[in-house]
């Protein structure tokens, strides 16, 4: 018996290669795209790499723009330490006055005649300064002149008779007041003559002037004031914890808002023992020595009583520290662009200066503008060097 023989019609062989296909191309196109999707993930691997290396520390990218800015120079200004005089003072103000001043007034009652001086005149004592009308005082005065000569005849003549025993004694006496009576008279007379010539008490300027010519003038009323610019003195209230600072002969300096840069020399003169209860203060008087006369009568002025001085100090202005708690720091240049902040021990200060007793010396730099915000060690870089000038002394 044969084998029967299978028969495959001609469309089922043509299904089997249609699908054979269809499974080859679709294994084809997922190898493309595994093929094409590699490079993309290779790709993103290596950029992601890549900004990893750049925020890495001591590589090239963000993190070392910002480490240079914070590493720029500040700009600064600076200026050198100082050697100098600096003193401690008690610090008043008060109004400049003359140890001597005087008002004149008229001894009579009468008219000016004549005005023989101004405001602002300088007179010597003696000087006549107003004349009054001098007639009626001139007349008694040679009234007086007259009865005088005929009262010494008249004494002269009972002397001789006295003497010879002819009168009293009694008789004597009468002429003899009579006769030193008639003296006062005219003397009295004389002086009032005298009077109408009005004459400065003292030496010194005319600071006032009231009268003037025609005005009939009284004695209770004054006709003007004289200053000796000579005697110039400053009053001060001080307080009374301050009162062991001050002593007589002390040294005084005087400024004046009038007379910038200029400073006047003076000496205490006077401490009075006795403090005001309502102030609590006790006046010292100020004597000023000021030969130019710059300062005047009225003239406001600040008194430094000096109770402490130190030459050859180590000086900084003021504006260089800055304040931190109960320390004070100013920052110190080194090695020309580095700021060290630097602590300091202050003795004595005045209203632009500090004495320095440790933390810096003659010469050191140290910054005075653009100093407030600055860190311990920052970079800094001086772009103006200011030269300060102190006073000497204060």
């Amino acid at each position: 018996m044969g084998v029967p023989a299978i028969f495959t019609t001609p469309s089922t062989s043509r299904g089997r290669l249609w699908c054979i296909g269809l499974l080859l191309i679709f294994l084809g196109v997922a190898a493309c795209s595994k093929s094409e999707e590699t490079p993309k993930n290779s790709d993103a691997k290596t950029e992601k790499q890549d900004k990893t290396k750049q925020n890495a520390p001591g590589k090239k990218g963000n993190w070392n723009s910002e480490d240079e800015e914070a590493n720029r120079a500040i700009p600064v200004e600076a200026t050198r330490v100082q050697e100098g005089s600096i003193s401690a003072y008690l610090l008043l103000s008060s109004t400049i006055e003359t140890e001597l001043a005087v008002d004149v007034y008229s001894e009579l009652a009468g008219f000016v005649t004549t005005v023989h001086v101004e405001e602002g005149d300088h007179v010597q004592k003696g000087q006549v300064l107003v004349t009054l009308d001098q007639k009626e005082y001139a007349l008694q005065e040679a009234k007086q002149l007259l009865a005088l000569e005929n009262q010494e005849k008249e004494y002269n003549r009972l002397k001789g008779l006295y003497e010879r025993q002819l009168i009293s004694n009694e008789d004597f006496n009468t002429a003899e007041y009579q006769y030193k009576q008639a003296q006062l008279n005219w003397q009295e007379a004389k002086l009032n003559l005298d009077r109408t010539e009005i004459t400065a008490p003292i030496a010194g300027v005319i600071s006032k002037r009231w009268v003037t010519t025609g005005q009939r003038v009284t004695t209770a009323e004054p006709l003007f004031s004289i200053v000796n610019l000579d005697e110039m003195i400053v009053r001060v209230n001080v307080p009374e914890t301050d009162l062991a600072k001050c002593y007589v002969g002390q040294e005084v300096l005087i400024t004046s808002d009038f007379l910038p840069g200029e400073r006047i020399s003076g000496t205490i003169k006077r401490i009075s023992p006795v403090i005001d209860a309502a102030s609590g203060t006790f006046s010292v008087t100020v004597g000023i020595s000021d030969p130019q006369q710059r300062l005047k009568p009225g003239s406001f002025v600040n008194v430094h009583i000096i109770t402490a001085r130190h030459d050859a100090a180590t000086l900084i202005p003021k504006d260089a520290v800055i304040y931190e708690s109960d320390q004070q720091f100013v920052f110190k240049i080194v090695q020309d662009t580095l700021a060290l902040k630097t602590p300091l021990k202050l003795g004595l200060e005045d209203a632009e200066k500090f004495e320095v007793l440790e933390g810096l010396a003659v010469g050191d730099t140290i910054i005075v503008i653009g100093q407030n915000g600055l860190k311990d060690k920052s970079n800094v870089d001086v772009v103006k060097w200011q030269k300060i000038t102190f006073e000497e002394g204060l």
